[in-house]
């Protein structure tokens, strides 16, 4: 199963080389095959100021159609991404890199259905955050294998 999002999301990346080629039916279609209809994407804390300093505040997640008008806006623009790297840190959840012009985004992907289900972005380097949003993900996974019946 893994294998299969490994493939969309490499192709998916892949459309973004700054030629805007794909016609918007084909744009939705590789949207289609790495993002599951119940996808969230949470975003880095950001910073905001305050007047005594700077503060932590809790982002607010992107739904999936949120997600792509982003992602549509960035293909529009001509942007162009590389896969940094793609590793695989739990049960159906990954580390992903990503190259986005002068930029590093850094993502852990829980995946069902061979499509990404909740994404995480996380700070560049090594850090705490990877695990936890793999425990996070363990959590996900835990929780989705409740909704499904066994074969009993």
């Amino acid at each position: 199963m893994s294998h299969q999002f490994e493939l969309a999301i490499r192709q998916y990346i892949a459309a973004f080389d700054g030629k805007n080629e794909l016609s918007p039916a084909e744009f939705q279609a590789k949207i289609d095959a790495v993002y599951h209809q119940k996808f969230s994407f949470v975003p880095k804390d950001g910073k905001t100021p305050e007047d005594d300093g700077v503060h932590t505040s809790k982002a607010t997640p992107l739904s999936r159609a949120e997600m792509f008008e982003k992602e549509s806006a960035k293909y529009a623009a001509g942007t162009v991404m590389t896969l940094v790297h793609f590793r695989k840190i739990g049960l159906d959840c990954f580390d992903i890199a990503i190259m986005e012009g002068d930029t590093t985004v850094r993502v852990v992907t829980t995946i069902s259905d061979k499509q990404a289900a909740i994404t995480w972005e996380i700070p560049d380097g090594l850090s705490l955050k990877v695990l936890e949003a793999s425990v996070k993900s363990a959590a996900f996974k835990f929780v989705e294998f409740g909704t499904y019946g066994t074969n009993m």
